[in-house]
């Protein structure tokens, strides 16, 4: 009887050993996603699953961070050359410092956009209101981000009324990072 409990205990002891070495074992070992990436592990592979606006083997490239900042622009509707600057909200939101560089009797105004991957998205939004007398400008477009060069493209629609009749202009921005 004592040499069956020594066995059965011997046995559930190299089980338990088998079983927490299994249950601990990492298969991709130190393998690490970075910026909320998520791991995945199939058949002796291991990967990073990145979310919008990363890149890199692991996350760890957060392309956000490099858009910040300082631009040249080039305006095809107002053809003025000019120092624009980007300035970010949260992790995907930004603004754009006067647009266009449409005048303003407020001074600067901010146009947000919003950044997903290499694309931008301009949601409809008014700028510049004169109680009374201008209802602002309308804004809203799309554009592109090369994130290797540092070069953005926006195409963008401004829709105002002036000297009587509704006017709109359909433009293209580019922004070259300084």
């Amino acid at each position: 009887m004592k040499r069956l409990f020594i066995g059965s205990t011997s046995l559930l002891i190299l089980f338990i050993i088998i079983c927490v070495y299994a249950c601990n074992k990492k298969p991709c070992g130190d393998y690490t996603c970075y910026n909320k990436g998520i791991l995945l592990y199939d058949t002796d592979n291991c990967k990073c699953i990145c979310p919008a606006n990363t890149r890199g083997e692991n996350c760890e490239i957060n392309l956000i961070d490099s858009i910040d900042g300082d631009y040249n622009t080039i305006d095809t509707c107002t053809m003025i050359n000019s120092i624009s600057k980007i300035i970010q909200l949260d992790d995907s939101t930004f603004n754009l410092k006067n647009l266009g560089d449409f005048t303003c009797s407020g001074g600067d105004y901010y146009i947000k956009f919003v950044i997903k991957n290499d694309l931008i998205n301009i949601d409809s939004q008014y700028v510049c209101p004169t109680l009374g007398t201008f209802d602002g400008y309308l804004f809203f477009g799309s554009g592109i981000i090369d994130y290797e060069t540092k070069k953005i493209i926006i195409d963008y629609t401004v829709n105002y009324y002036s000297g009587g009749s509704n006017q709109i202009e359909k433009c293209r921005v580019f922004y070259e990072k300084l």
